[in-house]
């Protein structure tokens, strides 16, 4: 379950893709397409992005409404501006200049896992009950790279048989990690938080709780602030509101 966790909190690296991809929307356009971009598990558990120079920033959400159900636990609904996940019993609400990775091919290579399988759980053919870990949506400031990702951890799946406390699942995950735990409120609703040490170039907080009806599978906001930017945690933290 640590390198599950790890693996999330090392995601930071896709900040940067999205930051290269927003900054190469000042510069003057190409024709190629987006190229490949791969992700590894080092032997340290981290994941390192790489990344072509010839980026072109990831395409808005087309269309108003993309519902992406999933076998008996739905993975949530992306309309317009707002992405609605029953199973985290919260909404996440972007301002104009974000967008939601609402393609296959894109979340593919943000996170590393295999287009195939994306398409199968966005489809509905896989649930997030078959498998440990599920990257659900992904919100992202166009120009510069500060993200939100919603993921779930299928703990049985991780070799569990009951339910872990909250506070015990991220205490056991983010040992020998730099950074400090507590609550916050968030969508109406107390979040158990694991606050990574800051670093010059970012500030990174993850949100845990179970989901709605099944204590099983956790769900994961994971928050990437990126420094030097007119933003903070507090007003990205906001965008995640109560399911009106």
């Amino acid at each position: 379950m640590r390198k599950k966790l790890a693996l999330l909190l090392a995601t930071v690296m896709l900040a940067g893709c999205l930051t290269a991809c927003g900054d190469e929307e000042t510069s003057e356009p190409t024709s190629e397409a987006t190229p490949e971009v791969t992700s590894e598990v080092t032997s340290e558990d981290t994941v390192e992005i790489i990344e072509d120079d010839t980026n072109d920033a990831l395409g808005e959400v087309e269309g108003e409404t993309n519902d992406i159900p999933s076998g008996d636990m739905s993975i949530g609904t992306v309309s317009g501006n707002v992405y609605t996940d029953e199973n985290a019993g919260v909404q996440i609400a972007v301002p104009d200049g974000w967008a939601f990775v609402t393609d296959a091919a894109q979340m593919s290579q943000l996170t590393g896992e295999s287009e195939e399988d994306i398409q199968a759980l966005w489809n509905g053919e896989v649930s997030p009950l078959d498998q440990e870990l599920s990257y659900v949506a992904i919100a992202y400031n166009e120009t510069t790279g500060t993200n939100i990702i919603v993921s779930y951890h299928n703990i049985e799946k991780a070799g569990y048989d009951e339910p872990l406390d909250v506070d015990t699942y991220i205490e056991m995950a983010s040992s020998g990690m730099d950074g400090t735990t507590g609550t916050l409120e968030a969508g109406g609703k107390t979040w158990s938080s694991f606050e990574v040490e800051q670093d010059e170039e970012y500030e990174q907080m993850m949100l845990v709780d179970t989901a709605e009806g099944n204590d099983m599978v956790m769900v994961l906001l994971t928050f990437t602030v990126m420094s030097g930017q007119d933003e903070s945690m507090d007003s990205i933290v906001s965008y995640i509101q109560p399911i009106e």
